[in-house]
């Protein structure tokens, strides 16, 4: 964006040197990258040709602007004028227009209709007959060579002028070669083409808006006019168009087409709706002076939904507890309003609090937190006093959900295990390494709808490929002595609805949990290694004691994969990996997993825990051995034993399953030791054996079980 000093004044009257208005323009955070005399500028001949024609010095000066995006207001030089008011402490200067118009009215010569009204909230369109075509006067084509835009013609100058003036782009057609005198502001349809003043013939999309005549499109809304209704030599007519368009679509169409013009640069930042009118008035005038015609009375508009301001809330207090510094309320309102804003009323008398309404040009300013930034900014970055900030104390106490995960995480570092964070993106080739079918509910995920990289181009809804992935790296880096864990979000494909988040546990390893050393030879993992992680970490979470049931998944070996469920509600899965899948992410050997869902362990009430004092008295142990049936498991077992040895069963282990030729096929051999143990006197052997007789009987009647000889 470029203005000149001399364009500037017009507006504001200020005595600013231009080294002290380019600082404070910077400062202001509307950054300056140079600036250099008009003898310096890129059409330098031209215009130096152009000052000896004329008799006028080039004793101006260009200023380049870095604009943001946030900030389109500065796309024009009343924009950059309103902040240059701040600088110098005077009033923006207000051009007034007043119209000429002729008896005939403006609907009479042309038509309107707007379509696409979301896509099209403002459209004015003026009618100026009887023009004349030419050259444009001397001071009109010196503005826009300083500025960078090449002279055509007076009535194109004149649009192109108003354009880099107040920041809203317009277009002129010769209203003779609209045909039916129509203007349809509509999307195109299919099969459509448009010859474009680049001299360029361009297919057009369903979702391009176009204008349009009775018989087609005349232009490509807000970024290109067409070379068949382009103003020439012999145009008499011609019919102005100021209009607001939305900035995605406009953003879309010019990247589609690779096409960025001046205009679709302003408006796919956003234009000021509420200044159109009397921008399409002061082109309206500007032609009739510099081109003859007259002005037909009234417009063509189209206005829906008119502008209403929205209001901000905005508390001094909290404006200077942000900046770290002390602000007069009174000169933040003084700031304000000399930037545009309305202070509407107050709210709160006991806070300060007021309602602030953002100007129409002011697109950016939708928060409190915009109005801070407009506070730091006019009172000086450079003024704001650096400094730490003060500490803050807190007493809150961490959620429920947060100490539950910090309590899994400091069990599972207890076993030796390595924490990994892992990306919460997956791919569709790592379901396919999982061997996750195409229907498995797994495989139903959020698909995202502009993914980076194919390979993350949906939400995981399970844990354990991301760990595959995190092992693999460590394998081919030759780290094989660990096991891991993460906790992370996985996501429930829902329809239509917002997908449902759920925080998740799971670990993964191959080898011995315990680390190998000079006393301990490592061994492989077992299913009975990751069951006993799982098995600990209920027990450190105060829950009942995990129940295992077969499970069939698509990842893991179909004889060791169980649903694992505690208090009768199930909480996950554990497993070995199946070869297929271990081998497909390159690890060797057996690997077993766990995963967990968090959000409903955290649900579960846990068991209350309370203190046993230790028996002074001795304890007997005897050994059992039973047979049962294959279907028969060790919990059902074990809790008959201590149902029935009640208070006198201190212990039960099993020490050995035996499976052969000495136990009829359909049944297991369970070996267990139990111990009994008396707390207020030395139980004897004969009070033992009797409480184990009747544990016999209980097995023998509940599940058939059979002494073993």
């Amino acid at each position: 964006m470029r203005v000149t000093v001399g364009w500037l004044r017009e507006f504001v009257d200020f005595d600013l040197s231009v080294e002290e208005l380019c600082r404070g323009l910077t400062f202001l955070g509307v950054e300056v990258s140079s600036f250099y005399s008009e003898r310096q500028c890129e059409a330098a001949g031209e215009l130096l040709r152009l000052s000896q024609e004329e008799g006028f010095e080039l004793d101006d000066t260009v200023i380049d602007l870095e604009i943001t995006p946030n900030r389109p207001d500065c796309l024009g030089v009343i924009g950059v004028a309103r902040e240059v008011s701040v600088l110098a402490d005077v009033p923006v200067r207000q051009r007034r227009v007043r119209l000429s118009e002729s008896g005939r009215e403006a609907a009479s010569a042309a038509s309107l209709e707007v379509v696409a009204q979301d896509a099209c909230p403002r459209y004015i369109g003026r009618v100026v007959a009887g023009i004349k075509v030419g050259e444009s006067p001397g001071w009109l084509k010196r503005r826009l060579l300083a500025v960078g835009l090449r002279p055509v013609n007076n009535v194109v100058d004149i649009a192109n002028y108003l354009m880099i003036e107040t920041g809203q782009p317009m277009h002129c057609f010769d209203l003779d070669k609209l045909a039916g005198g129509q203007v349809v502001v509509r999307f195109a349809k299919a099969g459509e083409h448009l010859l474009m003043l680049d001299g360029q013939d361009r297919a057009l999309f369903p979702e391009a808006l176009v204008i349009a005549d009775a018989v087609g499109p005349v232009a490509l809304a807000g970024v290109m006019g067409g070379a068949d209704s382009a103003v020439v030599d012999t145009t008499r007519n011609v019919f102005v168009e100021c209009a607001v368009f939305d900035r995605r679509l406009i953003r879309r169409t010019s990247r589609r087409l690779g096409l960025q013009t001046e205009s679709s640069y302003r408006f796919e930042r956003g234009v000021d709706i509420g200044a159109t009118d009397d921008v399409s008035k002061r082109a309206a005038q500007l032609i009739s002076e510099l081109c003859g015609g007259s002005i037909l009375a009234g417009s063509l508009e189209a206005y829906p939904r008119p502008y209403q301001p929205r209001s901000v809330r905005f508390r001094p207090e909290r404006v200077c507890r942000i900046l770290g510094t002390r602000i007069d309320a009174h000169l933040m309102e003084k700031m304000l309003l000399s930037l545009g804003f309305a202070v509407c009323r107050e709210v709160d008398d006991q806070d300060g609090t007021i309602l602030v309404e953002p100007p129409s040009f002011r697109v950016d300013v939708s928060c409190e937190e915009d109005l801070v930034e407009e506070v730091a900014r006019v009172y000086g970055y450079d003024r704001i006093a650096p400094q730490l900030p003060r500490p803050r104390l807190s007493t809150d106490r961490l959620t429920t959900e947060l100490r539950l995960h910090r309590r899994v995480r400091q069990t599972l570092k207890s076993f030796g295990m390595c924490e990994v964070w892992t990306l919460g993106l997956i791919g569709d080739s790592l379901l396919e390494r999982c061997l996750v079918g195409q229907e498995h509910p797994l495989r139903r995920c959020v698909v995202l709808r502009n993914p980076l990289s194919s390979d993350e181009d949906r939400l995981r809804s399970f844990l354990l490929p991301s760990l595959l992935l995190a092992a693999s790296h460590n394998a081919r880096h030759k780290v094989l002595d660990r096991w891991l864990f993460g906790l992370g979000n996985v996501f429930v494909h829902v329809g239509e609805k917002a997908p449902r988040e759920r925080m998740h546990i799971a670990i993964l390893g191959s080898c011995d949990i315990w680390p190998e050393n000079w006393a301990r030879r490592g061994t492989k993992a077992s299913f009975f290694h990751v069951k006993g992680v799982v098995a600990r970490l209920m027990e450190e979470l105060a829950l009942p004691e995990p129940e295992l049931s077969p499970a069939f998944l698509p990842f893991a070996e179909a004889s060791e994969c169980c649903e694992v469920s505690v208090s009768g509600e199930p909480v996950g899965f554990l497993g070995r990996v199946h070869p297929e899948v271990a081998a497909a992410f390159a690890l060797s050997g057996p690997v077993y997993f766990a995963e967990l869902n968090l959000q409903t362990i955290g649900k579960l009430r846990p068991q209350q825990r309370k203190f046993r004092p230790f028996s002074l008295f001795p304890a007997v142990v005897l050994d059992l051995s039973v047979t049962v049936s294959k279907d028969t498991h060790h919990s059902q077992v074990e809790a008959i034993i201590r149902e029935v040895g009640a208070e006198l069963v201190e212990d039960v282990k099993l020490f050995d399953r035996y499976e052969g030729e000495q136990v009829p096929p359909d049944r297991v051999s369970l070996a267990y030791s139990i111990t009994y143990r008396a707390k207020d006197r030395t139980l004897t052997v004969e009070e033992a054996f009797g409480r184990q007789q009747k544990v016999v009987e209980a097995l023998s009647e509940r599940i058939g079980a059979r002494l073993r000889e």
